[in-house]
């Protein structure tokens, strides 16, 4: 009878394989370097992919709110004092070249055209005198030349008519300029009291309320209202300073007016100002600020001035793609 001997060579193959074997340390650096190398193959490509990256162009908008302001803006001010009696217009009409916007009433330069008026007159009839007594003395002149020359009358009397005389052309001069100078100021008065009727300069829109002035006393000088021509109008856009330097003339921009919001327009910077000034943004927080101005392409569109609109204008700067471009709003 053959004795049997228990199978134990599965059993220790098995105990070998779940045993922990020690990694061959050249044979993995050796695999990582063959896998460098067949990766390197892609390493251009991947350079050409990453330039293409960061060298998108990315449009980065400058945003914010413009107002509208007429092209050209001029004050209607008092050519006389006196007081507004008549006002003819209201705020936001529109007015032709010309036309009579007001009326002032000065009692003084009325009250002084009347007695320079009254004077005017007694001066002329004076003068009529003095011109009758001057011819008749100049008569009287010659005809006692005569008798003198004839031994008939005395030198004191030839002398006495001629004083007489000299006199009258005296005081024919004094009244003659007398009336000059009441021509002069009459016609200055006429002019002055033309002047009571204000006028409008250009045509354009009544920009004040000068409907609250009826009544008012006014000093020569003093400002009445404003006029303002739409027909070019532009808008006046307040940026922060330190996005000066992505303005430029002519540069595009998307205009959307806050009245008008379904139909966007497009524009241009037509003019950057030189100077900057204090913005007051939020409470007890200001900024320096500078104007630019755009014109829209499209001028009919049925805008009043102070209307408001949305803006952007495009500088179309280069970023890195990584850097996430923030919209600046000024």
């Amino acid at each position: 009878m053959k004795k049997e001997t228990p199978d134990i060579i599965p059993e220790l193959l098995d105990e070998l394989e779940r045993e922990p074997q020690t990694p061959n340390l050249f044979t993995q650096e050796k695999r990582h370097r063959i896998n460098w190398r067949k990766g390197g193959r892609f390493l251009p490509v991947l350079l050409l992919v990453l330039l293409c990256v960061v060298s998108i162009k990315v449009d980065l908008p400058i945003t914010g709110t413009a107002h509208v302001i007429p092209s050209q803006l001029l004050p209607v001010e008092a050519l006389e004092s006196g007081i507004i009696e008549a006002i003819n217009v209201t705020s936001g009409d529109k007015v032709e070249q010309g036309k009579e916007i007001a009326s002032l009433n000065n009692f003084q330069l009325v009250n002084e055209m009347q007695e320079s008026k009254l004077r005017m007159e007694m001066v002329r009839k004076k003068l009529l005198q003095l011109d009758r007594r001057r011819n008749y003395l100049r008569i009287v002149v010659n005809n006692h030349e005569e008798l003198y020359r004839d031994e008939i009358i005395a030198r004191s009397e030839l002398e006495k008519v001629k004083l007489d005389y000299t006199h009258a052309l005296q005081e024919y001069q004094i009244n003659q300029d007398e009336m000059q100078s009441l021509r002069g100021r009459i016609n200055y008065l006429q002019e002055a009291i033309k002047n009571l009727k204000v006028n409008a300069p250009i045509s354009g829109i009544i920009l004040t309320k000068i409907e609250n002035k009826l009544g008012t006393f006014v000093k020569k000088g003093d400002e009445i209202c404003r006029i303002g021509n739409m027909d070019n109008f532009l808008l006046e856009f307040p940026i922060n300073e330190k996005y000066i330097d992505n303005i430029e003339i002519a540069q595009e921009a998307t205009i959307r007016f806050s009245a008008f919001a379904h139909n966007p327009v497009d524009g241009q910077v037509v003019k950057v100002e030189q100077t900057a000034w204090e913005k007051l943004k939020k409470v007890l927080v200001k900024e320096q600020v500078i104007n630019v101005y755009i014109q829209p392409n499209d001028l009919s569109i049925p805008v009043k001035p102070g209307m408001t609109a949305h803006i952007k204008i495009h500088s179309g700067r280069v970023y890195l793609r990584w850097f996430k471009p923030t919209r600046k709003e000024v």
